[in-house]
């Protein structure tokens, strides 16, 4: 069952009316607390879209982090990251990945084919977990 109290709504339950029912308690885990779109345009970094990121940090070529803002309730929490760049054979981006993973920020590297840190033209981080 389900009730509406002061403009909630609480279920136990999602029904769709051929494809079965979903307990809510998936949906609640099983949803992304935070994702960030991140561009680099002239070696400027912006946030080109969001959800639960307050700002995002420059901290050195091929590298910046995400705060949130809301905090995990641990820094135990699965991230997934990609990239998109554009240019020449030689700066393409070989390695994604994430470090220094906090209950209130990640950062997120990015190195080319030469095993150097590299700028890549927009990057994405989708992290879930509990929040505080």
């Amino acid at each position: 069952g389900f009730s509406i109290m002061a403009g909630k709504l609480i279920a136990d339950q999602i029904e769709h009316s051929t494809a079965g029912s979903l307990d809510t308690s998936y949906v609640v885990n099983g949803s992304a607390k935070v994702w960030v779109h991140i561009n680099n345009v002239n070696d400027v970094i912006s946030v080109g879209n969001s959800l639960n990121t307050s700002s995002i940090t420059d901290v050195g070529t091929g590298m910046n982090r995400t705060n949130y803002s809301n905090s995990f309730s641990s820094a135990e929490t699965g991230i997934t990251v990609s990239v998109y760049t554009t240019g020449s054979y030689s700066n393409w981006v070989r390695t994604t990945g994430y470090y220094n993973q906090y209950s209130n920020s990640h950062e997120h590297l990015m190195i080319d084919e030469t095993d150097s840190f590299y700028d890549a033209t927009s990057n994405n981080s989708t992290v879930h977990g509990d929040l505080a």
